[in-house]
């Protein structure tokens, strides 16, 4: 079977605390050609996701100590995994645990026993959207940066034209004025779709 990532192996964590479903779990990464992190409870969960730099998790409903709705949100809240995708997977499919987990930001939710093409296809899908989140979140970055390198280039041609202002007339002063607002509202329009659009996006 093909792996995910023909550059390096796919670093996932699988939080449950049935040792026989993670061994069935590391059986298929193992076919993906995925590194796999176990744990047993939300909370050994949690610190290796402090220890490792994980692409995936993969996380039960209910867990000891720290349940997959608390591990999910403690994931989603810390800067190194806020985008990371997260499967939620359970024996419930009742609309309060669905609605749970999705408001506590799982990528996808899954029910037990697993559809295992069902499975797989929800492993390449969700990477796929991970890896194209993060080379937007680049993207956004970058012209973020060239906005910053242009408004600095417009503060400096504006003190450049101070000068030679006050040897014009109104009427020039006021056309070159009028057109310095204009260039500065449009440069922070640009910078407002930017991350608007960003947002949408992800």
């Amino acid at each position: 079977m093909q792996g995910l990532n023909p550059d390096r192996p796919l670093d996932v964590l699988v939080a449950d605390d049935d040792p026989v479903f993670r061994s069935l779990v590391k059986a298929r990464l193992c076919q993906l050609s995925c590194t796999f992190h176990e744990a047993a409870d939300g909370v050994a969960a949690w610190q290796v996701t402090r220890e490792q730099t994980l692409d995936f998790a993969i996380v039960d409903f209910e867990m000891p100590g720290l349940d997959g709705i608390a591990l999910t949100q403690c994931l989603r809240g810390h800067s190194q995994t806020r985008h990371m995708p997260i499967v939620m997977c359970t024996s419930r499919s009742d609309g309060v645990a669905v609605q749970a987990a999705l408001e506590a930001g799982v990528s996808s939710f899954l029910n037990k026993p697993l559809n295992w093409l069902l499975f797989e296809s929800h492993i390449r899908h969700l990477h796929h959207l991970s890896q194209s989140a993060k080379l937007i979140e680049t993207e956004l970055e970058q012209l973020q940066k060239e906005c910053a390198e242009k408004d600095a280039l417009f503060k400096r041609l504006v003190r450049a034209l101070e000068p030679l202002l006050q040897k014009t007339d109104n009427s020039e002063v006021e056309e070159v004025r009028a057109v310095t607002r204009e260039l500065h509202r449009l440069a922070v329009v640009g910078r407002r779709g930017l991350t608007s659009d960003f947002k949408r996006t992800g």
